[in-house]
């Protein structure tokens, strides 16, 4: 008989199972009721046995979106052909510079100049099966904020030497002829030249400065 069963239940006819410590009738017979205790007491040993095994039952914590941190983003043979073209022309400017006063460092320039496309190109294949040699030339041609300013600074400075009449126009420094400065001028602004310009009526064909290709200044060499 369970502790909280009245005593008196089997002749009670309103509670003929027992009735509980605040007088209520059971409505299961004695064995029911014990066979139901056994098997919650079993359930509950059960579940606290598995919770307790090696993370069993337990679902993986959530993924951390801002901690997921991108892999690295593979370019392409012509995109780090490009890249070290462009960055070619840097040291090939400043050679040049040089060169109006010292020859050798002119024909470094131009020796640069011929060569930058293939030795880029070949550099840009190796780099596409060479894991360490790709590091290097992305670092190399990696953005910087003082790069595009010192291109920049260096063809302004030759572009005034030109209009002063201290150097001969350069291409690879950025700097053009005077007619070539006044036809990019009045082609920005979208005028014409003055009716008294000799070259008012002639066509206009501007070349690059800096030319985007290398290759295309010994062609036209």
């Amino acid at each position: 008989m369970e502790p909280d069963e009245w005593s008196g239940g089997q002749g009670d006819p309103e509670a003929p199972y027992g009735r509980r410590s605040d007088g209520k009738p059971y409505t299961v017979p004695l064995e029911e009721r014990q066979a139901r205790a056994a098997r919650m007491t079993a359930g509950r040993k059960a579940k606290a046995a598995g919770g307790k095994s090696a993370g069993a039952g337990m679902s993986p914590p959530p993924l951390n979106v801002s901690n997921v941190v991108p892999g690295p983003v593979s370019k392409s043979i012509a995109e780090r052909r490009a890249g070290l073209i462009g960055f070619a022309q840097l040291p090939i400017g400043l050679l040049a510079t040089v060169g109006k006063v010292w020859e050798p460092a002119m024909l470094d320039a131009m020796t640069l100049t011929v060569v930058a496309p293939e030795l880029a190109h070949g550099a840009a294949v190796l780099a596409d099966s060479n894991e360490t040699v790709a590091k290097w030339i992305d670092k190399l041609t990696a953005s910087s904020p003082y790069l595009p300013l010192a291109i920049a600074g260096m063809g302004l400075l030759a572009q005034v030497a030109v209009n002063h009449g201290l150097m001969p126009p350069n291409r690879q420094l950025g700097s053009m002829s005077v007619d070539d400065m006044k036809d990019r001028f009045y082609a920005t602004i979208g005028a014409e030249r003055p009716a008294s310009d000799p070259r008012r009526d002639a066509p206009v064909a501007v070349p690059d400065y800096p030319p985007q290709d290398m290759s295309s200044v010994s062609a036209a060499a």
